[in-house]
């Protein structure tokens, strides 16, 4: 896969940032990354069907109570 820039100019030094380099970089990034980054979105769409067909998320009995307890989450300072 190769990506290019479409505008020639999109911004302010923009020839500095997104030189042919960078370019290749993200592209190698991409195509590195990308079939993972397709299974989790398959497994994440499994799942909320999953929940949505069910009515619920299957949530562990002994964990009931922690969901059930009114917490504080940010840190007092």
């Amino acid at each position: 896969m190769t990506l290019t820039a479409t505008d020639p100019k999109p911004f302010t030094r923009a020839d500095e940032t997104l030189g042919s380099e960078a370019l290749a970089s993200v592209a190698a990034l991409r195509h590195r990354v990308n079939p993972g980054r397709h299974d989790c979105f398959t497994a994440r769409s499994a799942r909320i069907s999953t929940a949505a067909d069910s009515g619920g998320l299957d949530l562990l009995p002994k964990t009931a109570p922690t969901r059930s307890t009114a917490c504080e989450l940010v840190a007092q300072l």
